[in-house]
């Protein structure tokens, strides 16, 4: 195979797959750290909740608003699942801390909500309007940068705030 549009194809679909062995790579490390750090493997896959969703609720837009895998796109998701990982961290490692004061449940996630939870919030807000702003740009690389990056924070904070501790 030979010419300029079969070495881009090949080059397009190495990386796409490349890029997806990094998503569950970056998946694999995320849950070791979070183990390690929360001192519990059941707690590091809880830390991965809201990244899993965000990653589906990454490939559900593109396939959505039927935007390509390739190069540029592949290169985002990684990035926007890293970023993301942080919200539930916050979360949990507060939850594990109001326990310990308190053993009511209710009371623990109710001050948790309040701090941590707030928190959430404005961190994942704050990157969200940065990321934004790339959306205005006459880049189609930088508009979907933006427009992944900003998902992918909404998502994970939300699923970090919602889903997570439902499932607790």
């Amino acid at each position: 195979i030979a010419g300029s549009v079969a070495s881009s194809d090949a080059l397009n679909q190495v990386m796409v797959e490349g890029k997806i062995r990094n998503i569950v790579q970056i998946w694999l490390i995320v849950i070791a750290l979070a183990s390690l750090v929360l001192g519990s493997i059941i707690a590091g896959f809880f830390v991965t909740i809201p990244l899993v969703l965000a990653v589906f609720g990454e490939f559900a837009a593109l396939g959505f608003f039927q935007t390509n895998l390739d190069i540029g796109t592949s290169a985002i998701l990684p990035m926007a699942v890293g970023i993301g990982a942080d919200y539930a961290l916050y979360f949990i490692f507060r939850l594990k801390e109001e326990l310990l004061k308190n053993s009511n449940f209710d009371e623990a996630l109710l001050v948790t909500m309040r701090t941590s939870g707030k928190a959430v919030f404005f961190v994942s807000s704050a990157i969200t309007a940065g990321y934004l702003c790339l959306a205005l740009s006459p880049f189609g690389f930088h508009r979907k940068l933006g427009l992944l990056v900003a998902l992918a924070m909404i998502i994970s904070s939300l699923g970090a705030l919602t889903v997570l501790p439902a499932l607790i």
